[in-house]
């Protein structure tokens, strides 16, 4: 993933600043034949223009940091979310018997080690979507423990009698489960900048 968003960038930036030479270098040509040809030596309003031009690209590249950085936070308050709800749910299993606590246990750290490896080598880029998508074998591993937590976790309280013990389990581990399914609900995918920025800062090229 890592690799690919790399060659991806590198590749884009080379074609921007190709672009970039390519339609300076027209755009001068064009320029001084057509002074030649009308016997100027300066096209009147050319600055106004100019300074309009640079302007409107200055905005749009302030709108796309903006966003980065709302993205950025976002997300970063989504993920101290889930450490909480996760670290509040493993606390909370103590309450429990030792043997199914110890087993419920393990399986929220299991859980909470395959929402890591997630993060760290289960997202790919979409090139054609322009953002970040789960790996299905990835999720596919999460739901499954997400599944047997849920499952113990009610088999445990239904064999105890300290059924307060339980009202005060299981909504915190409800919480830690869902918590993935509410980022994605939130975030709807983990996006990048916008491809109308994009594609308004490309435009911008041809007239500057």
């Amino acid at each position: 993933m890592h690799l690919a968003f790399l060659f991806f960038s590198v590749l884009a930036a080379a074609a921007f600043f190709a672009g970039s030479l390519v339609l300076t270098s027209m755009g001068y040509h064009y320029g001084k034949r057509y002074l030649n040809e009308n016997g100027q030596t300066s096209v009147a309003g050319l600055g106004s223009i100019e300074a309009a031009i640079f302007a409107l690209a200055g905005l749009l590249i302030a709108f796309s940091f903006s966003g980065a950085l709302e993205r950025f936070d976002e997300r970063r308050k989504l993920m101290t979310a889930e450490g909480n709800a996760i670290s509040t749910a493993y606390d909370r299993l103590d309450m429990m018997e030792n043997d199914r606590k110890l087993a419920l246990k393990s399986k929220v750290k299991e859980y909470f080690g395959a929402r890591i490896d997630l993060y760290h080598e289960g997202i790919d880029y979409s090139l054609w979507e322009g953002v970040e998508v789960e790996i299905p074998s990835y999720t596919a591993r999460i739901d499954k423990l997400r599944t047997e937590i849920w499952n113990d976790a009610i088999a445990a309280c239904e064999a105890t009698d300290l059924k307060l013990i339980c009202a005060m389990t299981l909504p915190p581990l409800a919480k830690c489960l869902r918590q993935h399914a509410r980022e994605m609900a939130q975030t709807g995918g983990i996006l990048h900048t916008p491809s109308t920025s994009r594609c308004s800062l490309s435009g911008l090229e041809a007239p500057s």
